[in-house]
């Protein structure tokens, strides 16, 4: 079992990715740690002193690139043509886009939205994203609901965000008064891949999508021979093998309301993990109001729970992204306990930079509801609850 990384704040969790329960499987700034002689990922400062020297370095390509409306990075190495395999995944996560993008009239996704009400054939992995996506939300008791693109668009959020197209209240939250999601269930018929939306209703493949298209292309690498591996689609990012770059990986996670702020770390020895926040894809709104992505199912609007963000650490990133919005739909108070159910070590900070954490080894008690706030110094100060 990992330990505490050398040099790593008092307060790091350590934790391997556990497993998805038995009943059913199962973003704040994700990094890893790079060596000096290897790029740091978007954003990032090298800290390779925080790991000890690695015994064999593992050659790698990488790839960066722009997809699902995001910043792209592929990173793979022992398959025999890496720069190869390296380019092709990155076109595997195009592919994924072509099927699953809300934005282009032609994907998968928007005709199964133009068709609802109708049973539609579709392909085996738009047939798994919405397969998932119902199983989350029969799991998670409605909190996680893939039925809300219509109170997405109704609060402002109708453009991509690449290329500039940033959502904003000109046609949006002041034209349209939101409902409550729909608790009607997705109609299955796996035999044909066929899907039936509830009449009334819109698919929105949203973080599920980025977390699932992350796991299918994680695991075609390894089909591939790949024997190091990382995906990470936008903070949503999964791990396998030998990192490149030392002896094991280490996922930090940074405060999201104190920069240069780490929290504390994953160090799987493969798995993913995710964040979920209301404080990226975020936008003005009317009277000033700050609106975001994160819709809540019971109001139909933008959530506003006294949770920022919660990163969640699990064997598939599909399982993490639902464990993450869950935990921060529920509110602080309940949060750990979402972690808890859906066996997802987490880190959950709320709007305050309150931090709560579950580790993944215990049911959360009284005395895990610990309360943190990040001090000036750059560390995460206790106190208790």
């Amino acid at each position: 079992m990992p330990t505490r990384s050398e040099g790593g704040p008092a307060s790091s969790i350590v934790s391997p990715c556990r497993p998805l329960p038995a009943d059913g499987p199962a973003r704040g700034t994700i990094r890893t740690l790079p060596r000096a002689e290897e790029p740091s990922l978007p954003g990032r400062p090298l800290e390779a002193d925080r790991l000890p020297p690695a015994p064999d370095l593992v050659p790698v390509a990488t790839v960066a690139f722009e997809a699902l409306g995001t910043s792209c990075r592929v990173v793979v190495g022992g398959s025999g043509d890496d720069a190869g395999l390296a380019a092709a995944a990155a076109e595997q996560v195009r592919q994924l886009e072509r099927r699953w993008s809300r934005f282009l009239p032609d994907s998968e996704i928007c005709g199964l939205n133009r068709h609802r009400g109708r049973l539609t054939i579709v392909s085996a992995a738009t047939f798994e994203l919405v397969q998932r996506a119902e199983q989350a939300r029969v799991v998670t008791g409605g909190r996680f609901n893939p039925l809300l693109l219509d109170q997405l668009e109704a609060a402002g959020y109708r453009r991509s965000w690449l290329g500039g197209g940033q959502p904003g209240p000109a046609g949006g939250a002041d034209e349209v008064e939101p409902v409550p999601g729909s608790g009607d269930p997705i109609e299955l018929l796996a035999e044909v891949n066929g899907v039936r939306l509830p009449a009334g209703t819109r698919f929105d493949p949203g973080g599920i999508g980025k977390g699932l298209a992350v796991d299918r292309v994680t695991g075609w690498c390894r089909v591939e021979g790949a024997t190091t591996v990382c995906v990470d689609l936008g903070g949503d990012l999964r791990v396998h093998g030998q990192p490149w770059y030392g002896p094991r990986w280490r996922i930090g996670v940074d405060h999201p309301l104190a920069p240069g702020t780490e929290l504390g770390a994953f160090t799987p020895d493969s798995g993913a993990v995710t964040t979920s926040t209301t404080l990226r894809r975020s936008w003005p709104g009317p009277g000033g109001q700050r609106l975001h992505h994160l819709i809540d199912p019971t109001t139909g609007r933008p959530s506003s729970t006294d949770v920022v963000a919660v990163t969640t650490c699990s064997s598939q990133a599909w399982w993490a992204e639902v464990a993450a919005k869950a935990a921060l739909l529920a509110g602080a108070a309940n949060s750990l306990g979402v972690l808890a159910d859906m066996g997802t070590p987490g880190i959950v900070v709320t709007a305050g930079g309150d931090i709560l954490r579950w580790n993944g080894d215990r049911p959360p008690g009284d005395d895990e509801r610990h309360s943190e706030r990040a001090t000036s110094g750059g560390g995460a100060g206790r106190t208790a609850a």
